[in-house]
């Protein structure tokens, strides 16, 4: 009944798939993660019963070994998937006039540079410039061939004058020669200080 060829060594697999106890759950594993998630058609193709491959499915859907390896199984398929999205991601990049062009790079540079603000605010277009420049800078990548007909802009934004907030101190000038610093006059002394109580 399978149409998918089950490993016949299990040694190649991660610790979760050689920790099964039998072969039949571990392929039940491999099937459920090659058929794209048919409970019962990877329980059949395990070997179990067609007639009892839905209770099959689902009783072992509930045992942690068995999700434990389809986790690790996942998971290795999903990391084999990284190569096709950066063949994916590739020729947006290399397209400047492409609507997700600026995005691609967004994520590119989120990966290689991450920069993103502490409390999580939309990142800036000049923050985002100044991370392309620096990439650009790290790797020795041409900011002009790699954004075309937008570098001029981008490069334009990167040039404007960075405005910094400063505190506002006041100066006071220095004292001039010849100038004679007045002082209040010292109170008089009249000889009844402290007889306020009395009084």
């Amino acid at each position: 009944m399978s149409d998918i060829e089950l490993p016949t060594d299990w040694e190649a697999f991660g610790p979760c798939m050689k920790a099964l106890p039998t072969d039949r759950m571990r392929g039940f594993v491999y099937c459920y993660v090659q058929n794209g998630g048919h409970l019962a058609r990877a329980a059949a193709q395990a070997g179990y019963s067609s007639d009892t491959a839905t209770s099959a499915a689902t009783r072992l859907m509930h045992d942690d070994r068995i999700l434990d390896a389809l986790a690790e199984c996942t998971w290795k398929s999903f990391n084999g998937m990284g190569v096709m999205a950066v063949r994916a991601l590739e020729p947006i990049l290399k397209n400047p006039l492409h609507k997700h062009h600026m995005k691609a790079i967004d994520s590119v540079l989120d990966r290689v540079l991450p920069n993103k603000p502490v409390d999580d605010k939309q990142e800036s277009s000049e923050d985002m410039v100044n991370r392309l420049l620096l990439f650009c800078e790290k790797t020795g990548a041409d900011p002009k061939a790699l954004l075309g007909p937008l570098a001029e802009k981008v490069l334009r934004l990167a040039a404007k004058p960075v405005v910094a907030e400063a505190e506002v101190v006041e100066v006071v000038p220095p004292r001039q020669k010849g100038h004679v610093k007045k002082t209040p006059p010292a109170p008089v002394k009249t000889g009844l200080e402290g007889l306020e109580d009395v009084l």
